[in-house]
């Protein structure tokens, strides 16, 4: 009982919270997108260029497009692949590091994350994030994400509240 209290309940709630940041930012991905679009009145959207992934497809449609730069930093962006790579192993494998899992694309950048010693380990066979890297995640994706929301306001003409 003391394992599941101690350690499988906040490793599913950090992995909840990691899982739902993504579908924030997606979210404020999409809306940005859409209006500068519309603004403009381009005939492609989003969803029609394609990628490795859907980052790398925003990416692309943001720069090629769009003409706007999706993220401002380097960081921005290494942070934006780390938490997409990190849902796709919460959502798509339940965060279970099994020889299955070990074969996608995300494992090899799980493994840097692991070894880099920034949060993120492997224990009981899958993934772990500590409180502090749960925090650091939120933050940093939500300053990338509220810069994106501001600079695409200051485009399209929009006042953001809150």
């Amino acid at each position: 009982m003391d394992a599941h209290v101690n350690h499988d309940l906040p490793r599913m709630f950090r992995s909840a919270v990691l899982a739902l940041l993504w579908a924030i930012y997606e979210s404020a991905v999409y809306q940005a997108a859409s209006c500068l679009k519309e603004k403009d009145h381009h005939g492609l959207s989003i969803n029609d260029i394609k990628g490795k992934n859907d980052l790398d497809s925003w990416r692309k449609y943001f720069e090629h497009v769009l003409k706007f730069p999706l993220f401002n930093t380097e960081a921005e962006r290494s942070r934006a692949e780390m938490l997409r790579a990190l849902r796709k192993a919460i959502l798509h494998a339940n965060g279970r590091i099994d020889e299955a899992f070990m074969k996608r694309p995300e494992w090899k950048l799980i493994e840097g994350y692991e070894k880099a010693r920034i949060g993120i380990s492997f224990d009981y066979s899958y993934l772990e994030f500590t409180a502090g890297f749960i925090e650091e995640m939120l933050s940093s994706v939500s300053s990338s994400m509220n810069d994106l929301l501001d600079r695409v306001g200051k485009a399209c003409s929009v006042v953001r509240t809150g």
